[in-house]
């Protein structure tokens, strides 16, 4: 039970050691004392008097917490070291049941999102069973305290993380998890999404992005899922132009996936989308399907214009040659632990003007 030094810990005395027929009236006026019309915001924070025969009357292992009023950023830090410090009283498993009706406005608010951070958290995989919240202010009006359960919050809690994830990683699994009883075909479809994504499948997730546009663009989604899905997918698909409807090649398709990752600091898969660009380029200047170009007819072609002593065809890519042994020389380095004396900073920045560089001998812009 958390309070603050001013809290009526008389009247939880009270209440549970006459429910235990323990009450002590001597007792009940020594706690009144400290915590009565003598306390204040300068009190300063201890036990309370008679604590630990609160916390006994309390039963199942109860205790009793006191805090600060939180009127400025020290006490409010210390707050949060106090509320946290909870979980040393919590066992693996446990099932927290939170009860936010007394307090100072602020409090349980603040309070409430300290022990959801607990539950994400914690190596203990608690679980928050209920918010319970007593509805004190229509007491008077309705002749009885209404209590609300408020666990929907943390369903809105879920939906931010879930938001955050999909947006600055493209990683859609909790949003997927959450649409499961709504729609589970538009759940399937972001698992597949999130994990072709993740695999840098890229023939794949070109087209598990135009098969999740297509959902998008049906518009069959629960308000919730459609207000952070829609413009997320929205923006993915805008930023590397992917139309349901129409044909673009595969190459500009990973040059823009890798302008993307690069936005989401995923470095390394920009690098290999970045030299698949670069190839699978070549493979289209030849007429070969993306379909059919295999890693065999790949070597073809990388022997044929980046590796070719013919000098006439020298002259003819030499540009894109040199921007290919750049490319992959980084990324080979970071692929198969090669010893390289480029320090990550510079790789990154070199990544940066790879991706200038193609966009310029492609006519494509670079997308941040």
């Amino acid at each position: 039970m958390i309070g603050t030094m001013h809290s009526m810990w008389e009247c939880v005395y009270d209440h549970y050691a006459k429910q235990n027929n323990q009450f002590d009236e001597n007792i009940c006026y020594e706690i009144y004392e400290q915590v009565g019309d003598k306390a204040n915001h300068q009190t300063e924070i201890g036990e309370v008097k008679h604590q630990t025969e609160i916390e006994r009357q309390m039963g199942g292992g109860s205790k009793i917490v006191t805090i600060h009023y939180g009127l400025n950023d020290e006490e409010i830090a210390k707050n949060s070291e106090t509320i946290l410090g909870l979980e040393q009283y919590l066992e693996q498993n446990d099932e927290l049941i939170i009860d936010i009706t007394h307090g100072f406005r602020s409090l349980p608010l603040y309070i409430m999102n300290l022990i959801i951070y607990l539950q994400n958290v914690s190596e203990k995989r608690l679980k928050i069973k209920h918010i319970c919240y007593g509805m004190l202010d229509v007491s008077q009006e309705m002749g009885y305290t209404p209590i609300v359960e408020m666990t929907d919050v943390l369903t809105v809690n879920k939906w931010i993380a879930g938001a955050y994830s999909f947006k600055r990683f493209g990683n859609a699994d909790q949003i997927a998890e959450l649409v499961k009883e709504l729609d589970k075909g538009l759940s399937k479809k972001l698992d597949q999404f999130s994990d072709v994504k993740n695999l840098n499948h890229l023939a794949a997730l070109e087209q598990q992005s135009k098969q999740l546009r297509e959902l998008i663009r049906q518009g069959n989604m629960p308000q919730m899922a459609k207000m952070i899905i829609t413009p997320v997918v929205k923006d993915f698909c805008k930023q590397l132009n992917v139309l349901v409807d129409s044909i673009t090649p595969h190459s500009d398709f990973q040059y823009k996936l890798a302008c993307w990752q690069y936005s989401k600091d995923n470095y390394l898969a920009a690098y290999t989308s970045l030299f698949e660009a670069i190839v699978t380029r070549f493979c289209e200047e030849e007429h070969i399907s993306y379909e059919h170009c295999d890693y065999e007819m790949r070597q073809k072609i990388q022997n044929k214009y980046f590796y070719t002593k013919d000098e006439k065809i020298k002259s003819q890519v030499r540009t894109w040659s040199t921007l290919f042994h750049k490319v992959r020389e980084v990324r080979n380095a970071l692929a198969h632990n090669a010893d390289t004396e480029l320090t990550p900073a510079i790789m990154i920045q070199k990544l940066g003007s790879f991706l200038d560089r193609y966009g310029e001998l492609s006519g494509l812009k670079k997308k941040k």
